[in-house]
């Protein structure tokens, strides 16, 4: 969803600024994060995700800080048609990942990230489809097949076969 959200802003050309932070801040949150070994890193990650929640930020154009490819679609089509075909294939495959565990290639909406990526739809058009995109992936979380949390013996168990394969297929 990260990923999505800041393709999404690459794609309209805007970027969120937050505030300052307070003389002194920056070295206080590592404090924190290196003081509470006992915490895993979600769990730290969601206590500074709530502590900076409130910092007020605003939304800036970023259009002066474009390359010069996307800066042309933004000014032909009002926005960045490859970030935003990028951004609403992430959300479609987030909500694929949690609601069955897997991946379908080729993407089942291709034509429509087509479409999107070669200028043919609106930029209302376009909003209309990364909102709604954007809603069932959240919903999706509500239903997923997936675990809370990845299980560390069965990724090693998996790392370890892939590189066992690797080795005993090398030629050199």
């Amino acid at each position: 969803m990260g990923y999505s959200n800041g393709e999404w802003r690459k794609a309209m050309a805007i970027k969120i600024v937050p505030e300052k932070k307070k003389k002194g801040e920056s070295e206080v949150l590592n404090d924190f994060w290196n003081m509470f070994d006992w915490l895993d890193r979600d769990e730290k990650e969601l206590i500074i995700k709530t502590l900076n929640s409130g910092r007020p930020h605003k939304i800036e154009s970023s259009v002066s800080g474009l390359g010069k490819k996307r800066k042309a679609q933004v000014e032909k089509y009002g926005y960045c048609v490859k970030s935003a075909a990028h951004s609403i294939r992430l959300l479609n495959q987030v909500k694929e990942l949690v609601l069955t565990g897997g991946l379908t290639f080729p993407r089942p909406e291709a034509d429509l990230l087509r479409s999107i990526r070669n200028g043919e739809m609106s930029k209302e058009d376009v909003t209309e489809v990364y909102e709604d995109a954007r809603r069932y992936a959240e919903e999706a979380h509500d239903y997923s097949v997936l675990p809370d949390k990845p299980n560390p013996e069965a990724v090693w168990n998996e790392y370890t076969q892939l590189v066992k394969e690797a080795i005993v297929g090398d030629l050199r």
